[in-house]
């Protein structure tokens, strides 16, 4: 990729990955739905397993994806422990995220660049409790899925505000 250039995901997929190949697609941070809905309309043999914890994303998750029996949705956070956890969210001028690093101005996630720093003069901040699995628990609960695993391609969407790592240390046995 030549500096400069954005990253195409969509293209680098296919590049790998046949149209009509099934694969086991894992969106972790799903939000609205659409990068599921775009995973779909490229690999339509695929199954997807679209996580998102927050509540408000996740009732848009729930409306824009329904029509899809290939994919399903979960009301989880994904990171390396299993429980509940304070998730934050941001509503921002039309921008909402959610993080389960603390959000605010002087904020380690601002300071890292996980979140835009223009709007948050006006940002509305909240919090809610989630529930939160590790890949291998969500894995050992779900055998149709686990099977997947083993007969057919994965990938893994991680969209997660700067927790990407914990996503990955919870899946250390898959």
């Amino acid at each position: 990729m030549m500096q400069g250039m954005p990253f195409d995901h969509l293209r680098t997929l296919t590049s790998l990955f046949s149209s009509d190949e099934k694969l086991l697609i894992l969106d972790v941070g799903a939000n609205d739905g659409s990068s599921s809905l775009e995973y779909l309309q490229t690999f339509p043999k695929s199954h997807i397993v679209a996580f998102e914890p927050g509540e408000q994303a996740f009732g848009k998750l729930e409306t824009n994806v329904r029509d899809f029996n290939q994919i399903k949705i979960e009301k989880l956070a994904l990171s390396d422990t299993i429980g509940t956890t304070m998730l934050n969210v941001i509503d921002a001028n039309g921008y909402k995220g959610s993080s389960l690093h603390k959000v605010s101005i002087s904020s380690k996630s601002i300071q890292m660049n996980l979140h835009p720093k223009a709007m948050f003069a006006t940002a509305n901040f909240s919090e809610e409790f989630i529930d939160v699995v590790t890949l291998d628990h969500y894995f050992s609960l779900n055998a149709q899925y686990r099977q997947k695993l083993v007969e057919i391609k994965s990938i893994m969407k991680i969209d997660t505000q700067g927790s990407e790592l914990n996503v990955l240390r919870g899946g250390a046995r898959f």
